[in-house]
């Protein structure tokens, strides 16, 4: 799917205010990450458990439609958006190749 249609189908369902446009989405995406970090704190903090793949999943989903909500509020297309940062990833890879950093993560 792409993202704008992934967005469209987010934005016809968002119902919240116009005086709550921007920030809401905002805040509820602070939320659902604190949800994700939640969930991957109880690994590091119990190494003998796994993660919970669902219920992350479930949150990075929950988290896409803040952010859906976000970008429309703002006018922002979400094609737009992963196309310019997967340019900005290129860029940075390049820029760590000069420095002899390697990949991100390495």
């Amino acid at each position: 799917m792409k993202f704008s249609k992934y967005q469209k189908k987010v934005n016809e369902t968002s119902n919240y205010s116009q005086n709550s446009k921007v920030i809401l989405p905002a805040m509820w995406a602070a939320e659902e990450t604190g949800e994700i970090l939640h969930e991957i704190r109880q690994v590091l903090k119990d190494p003998s458990r796994s993660y919970d793949i669902e219920k992350i999943t479930d949150e990075i989903g929950d988290l896409f439609i803040c952010l859906s909500n976000l970008a429309s509020d703002l006018e922002i297309d979400l094609d737009d958006v992963a196309e310019h940062s997967l340019e900005k990833l290129a860029e940075r890879v390049l820029e760590q190749e000069k420095e002899g950093k390697g990949l991100p993560g390495d």
